[in-house]
C-alpha cells in the first residue's frame, strides 16, 4: 500500500509541477509583452539607415504643439487593388511607424488604418469623426481640424479588375505627379513600379500645413505681359505651378506695381514670371520689399527680343547678381536638336553634390534630370557679381551649362548660335555659364544672432517652371518645391532624400511551385519522423 501511495504522490507532484510551469510561462509571456509596450525600440539594420526618418523630420515632429492624425483607408491584401497601390501601403507602413516612434511625446502622431467597409470598433469612431466613405485615401488632420487629403485616386485608378494595365499606368502618373515616387521601371509582368519613395517629404509637408497657424501667400506680379496662372499654354502658362502651390498649402494672388505703390502686406513671396516689358516702374517697390520688409522674390527672366533692359540691374547688383541682355548657347544641344521645336534635358549629375546648394543637392545626388524648352527660351545668364553687393549678402550659383557654352551678346543676329567662332567675341561670357542663382542677406542682431534679411532666386529660363515642364519633368516639380521651401525658410524640407524602394519577385510555374513546396516540407517532415521514432523506442524500453 505504501508503494502505491508513493506513486500517487509522485503523480500529483508531477501534475502540480506542470500546472506551475504553465502559470509561470503565461506570466512570463504577459511580463514580456508588458515590458515591450514600455520599452519599445526600433533598430534600422539597413544601410544607410533607409527606414529612419531624417534629422529635419525629427526637428519638425519635436515642434508639434498638438496631436496630428494620419488616416489611411487603403485596404491591405485586397485583390481589387493594383500592386502599385499595395506597394504604396507597404512603404507608408514603414514610414508611419518611424514617424510615430520619433514624434515627441506619446500620441503626437496618431496613425489610423481604416477599412471604411467595416464600421465598428476603432474604425467607427474615426469614420464618424471625418465622415469617411471612400477607400484608398491618405489624409492628415489636426486634432480639431478637417483632414487634408494628400492622396485621392481618380475614378479610372480604381478600375483595376476591368483594365489592369491602364489602371496601373494612370496610378503611376498620378503618384509621380504628386511627388510620392520617382524613377520608374517595368517589372517582369509588365507593371510600372518605382525605384524611389518620397513619401517622407510629402507627409512632412502635410503635417506642417495642418499645424501652422497661417497659410503663406505667393503674389504674382502682372502688368508686363508675364506668364499667368490662368493660362493653360504649354510653355507660357502657370496653371500647373498654381496647382503645386495649392498642394503646398500656399495661398496665391496677383498685384500690379506702379510708381509709388507697395507690395501687398500679406505677400510672403513675389513671383515675376518672364516679363516681356521693362520693370522700372516696379523696381523701387521690389527693392523696398526685399530690404526693408525682408521679403522673398522669385525672378524668371528670359531673353526678350523687344526688351534689351529689364529695369532690375540696380536691384540685382545690390544682391550680388548680374543678368545681362545675352542669350545662352549650348553647342551640344544645338548639334543634336533642331529649332524651333526641341527639348533640352539638363543633367543634374554634372552638379557636385558636395558643394551644391540645398535647393539642388538632392537632385544632384539622385541624378534627377530637368527639362528645358530652348525653342521658347535658350535662357539668359545669371552670374555672380559681388562688386556692387550689399554687406552680408551671400550669392550662390545653382546650375551652369557645360564648359563649351557661352552667353552671346549679339544673340538677335540670325544664325549666331550656329557659329562656334562667335564664342570668342569680346563681351561674351564663356565656360560653365550660370543660368540660375540665389542670394540672401543676413542681418545680425545686437545679440549676435543672424536674422534672415530677404531672399532672391533668379532663373534665366522660365521654361523650367512652365506647364509642360511640370507635366513631363519630375525633377522640375522637385526643383520648384525646393525653391518655395527655401524662400519660406523651410530648410528642413530641403534635405529629405528619397528612399530607395526594395522590390523582390520570384516567378514559378506550376511544377516549380510544387517542387519548392516539397523541398520546404522535407526538413520538418524528417524532424517529425525522428521524433516519432524516438517516442516509439522510449515506449518499448
Amino acid at each position: 500500500m505504501k508503494k502505491a501511495s508513493d506513486f500517487g504522490n509522485a503523480r500529483r507532484n508531477s501534475r502540480l509541477h506542470l500546472i506551475s510551469q504553465a502559470f509561470l510561462m503565461v506570466g512570463l509571456a504577459i511580463a514580456i509583452n508588458f515590458l515591450a509596450t514600455k520599452l519599445y525600440t526600433r533598430t534600422d539594420l539597413s544601410q544607410p539607415d533607409r527606414h529612419i526618418v531624417s534629422a529635419e523630420t525629427k526637428k519638425v515632429l519635436e515642434s508639434l504643439q498638438e496631436p496630428v492624425d494620419v488616416i489611411v483607408t487603403i485596404t491591405e491584401g485586397s485583390n481589387q487593388e493594383s500592386p502599385l497601390m499595395q506597394r504604396l501601403l507597404l512603404d507608408l507602413k514603414f514610414l508611419l511607424g518611424s514617424l510615430e516612434e520619433e514624434s515627441s511625446g506619446p500620441g503626437k502622431i496618431r496613425v489610423h488604418y481604416v477599412n471604411v467597409l467595416k464600421q465598428r470598433g476603432a474604425n467607427e469612431a474615426i469614420i464618424t469623426k471625418h465622415d469617411l466613405k471612400e477607400q484608398n485615401l491618405i489624409g492628415v488632420a489636426s486634432a480639431s481640424g478637417e483632414p487634408i487629403w494628400i492622396f485621392k485616386p481618380d475614378a479610372q485608378d480604381a478600375k483595376w479588375e476591368t483594365d489592369k494595365v491602364s489602371a496601373n499606368v494612370n496610378l503611376s502618373i498620378k503618384l509621380e505627379k504628386e511627388g510620392w515616387y520617382s524613377g520608374w521601371e517595368k517589372t517582369s509582368e509588365g507593371h510600372l513600379m518605382p525605384t524611389y519613395f518620397q513619401g517622407e517629404s510629402k507627409l512632412l509637408s502635410a503635417i506642417r500645413k495642418v499645424s501652422r497657424a497661417k497659410m503663406p501667400k505667393v503674389v504674382f506680379l502682372k502688368g508686363h505681359d508675364e506668364m499667368k496662372t490662368d493660362n493653360f499654354h504649354g510653355t507660357r502658362g502657370l496653371t500647373e505651378m498654381e496647382s503645386i502651390l495649392k498642394d503646398l498649402a500656399v495661398e496665391t494672388g496677383s498685384t500690379r506695381l506702379g510708381s509709388g505703390e507697395r507690395v501687398p502686406q500679406d505677400a510672403d513671396i513675389v513671383i515675376i514670371a518672364s516679363p516681356q516689358y521693362k520693370l522700372d516702374d516696379a523696381a523701387d517697390a521690389l527693392q523696398g520689399y526685399l530690404s526693408d520688409r525682408r521679403g522673398n522674390l522669385l525672378l524668371l527672366l528670359d531673353p526678350v527680343r523687344n526688351m534689351k533692359d529689364h529695369g532690375l540691374e540696380e536691384l540685382l547688383g545690390y544682391w550680388g547678381l548680374r543678368c545681362d541682355d545675352k542669350c545662352l548657347v549650348e553647342p551640344e544641344v544645338e548639334k543634336t536638336n533642331r529649332a524651333p521645336y526641341y527639348t533640352d534635358l539638363y543633367k543634374t549629375e554634372d552638379i557636385d553634390p558636395i558643394v551644391a546648394h540645398p535647393i539642388v543637392e538632392n537632385l544632384a545626388k539622385n541624378e534627377i534630370p530637368l527639362l528645358l524648352f530652348p525653342y521658347e527660351s535658350r535662357g539668359r545668364p545669371v552670374l555672380i557679381d559681388p562688386s556692387q553687393a550689399s554687406e552680408r549678402v551671400v550669392a550662390t550659383s545653382l546650375m551652369t551649362y557645360s564648359e563649351a557654352s557661352w552667353a552671346e551678346k549679339n544673340w538677335r543676329i540670325p544664325g549666331i548660335a550656329d557659329d562656334p567662332a562667335a564664342r570668342e567675341t569680346e563681351g561674351n561670357d564663356k565656360e560653365f555659364v550660370s543660368f540660375a542663382a540665389v542670394s540672401e542677406r543676413k542681418v545680425r542682431s545686437e545679440h549676435g544672432i543672424d536674422i534672415p534679411g530677404g531672399k532672391l532666386a533668379v532663373f534665366g529660363n522660365s521654361t523650367l517652371f512652365c506647364n509642360e515642364a511640370f507635366v513631363k519633368g519630375h525633377g522640375n516639380r522637385i526643383l520648384f518645391r525646393n525653391v518655395i521651401h527655401w524662400l519660406l525658410d523651410e530648410r528642413e524640407l530641403l534635405r529629405i532624400p528619397p528612399k530607395p524602394v526594395d522590390r523582390f519577385a520570384i516567378r514559378l510555374n506550376h511544377v516549380e511551385h510544387h517542387s519548392v513546396l516539397y523541398h520546404l516540407a522535407l526538413i520538418p517532415g524528417l524532424v517529425a519522423l525522428v521524433g516519432l521514432a524516438r517516442r516509439a523506442l522510449r515506449r518499448d524500453a
